[in-house]
């Protein structure tokens, strides 16, 4: 959009963030992906106070994706996002799509849990981590948005957020 022009951040970012945020949001209702990528891109390019500032634009592009049939793009937007954050993934499908390493990596998560009483598990403390938060929101809309389509990375997304839970807190 014309509106978005570089001074305009510069001078009124709070207001162009929330401009973005709500274009892209509009655009995911409206299914038009065009307008959604070039107003997510914007706000990647453009939102530099924080990976939070990102959020709203990464959440509406994968939902579109997804809707759109366009899981693999949807993955990869997902795994850009969490690489900002710092939480590694791998970054090829063919890297995480071997059944043995989920099937081990699930196997190794449901035995962290069954380390941890119940008790325990509802005394972990409250997640204060800002870093983590915005990942495992940003993991919550891929689980939400993905699960049907990608079982394996459905399974890597499930297990980090416990990971994340048992070591960061809920």
């Amino acid at each position: 959009a014309e509106f978005m022009q570089i001074d305009n951040w510069q001078s009124n970012y709070d207001l162009m963030l929330s401009l973005a945020n709500g274009l892209c949001i509009a655009s995911y209702v409206n299914g038009d992906l065009h307008t959604l990528l070039a107003c997510a891109k914007e706000v990647v390019q453009h939102a530099q106070k924080s990976v939070q500032d990102k959020l709203v634009a990464y959440s509406m592009n994968i939902k579109l994706l997804v809707s759109q049939g366009c899981q693999a793009e949807a993955i990869n937007s997902v795994l850009r996002g969490l690489n900002k954050l710092r939480e590694a993934f791998p970054q090829s499908d063919s890297n995480w799509s071997d059944l043995d390493a989920v099937k081990n990596l699930f196997f190794s998560t449901t035995q962290a849990l069954e380390d941890a009483s119940n008790e325990a598990i509802k005394l972990c403390p409250l997640l204060v981590d800002k870093r983590k938060m915005r990942a495992m929101k940003l993991m919550v809309t891929t689980f939400k948005n993905i699960m049907q389509s990608n079982l394996a990375f459905t399974v890597l997304i499930s297990c980090r957020m416990i990971e994340i839970t048992l070591n960061y807190g809920t």
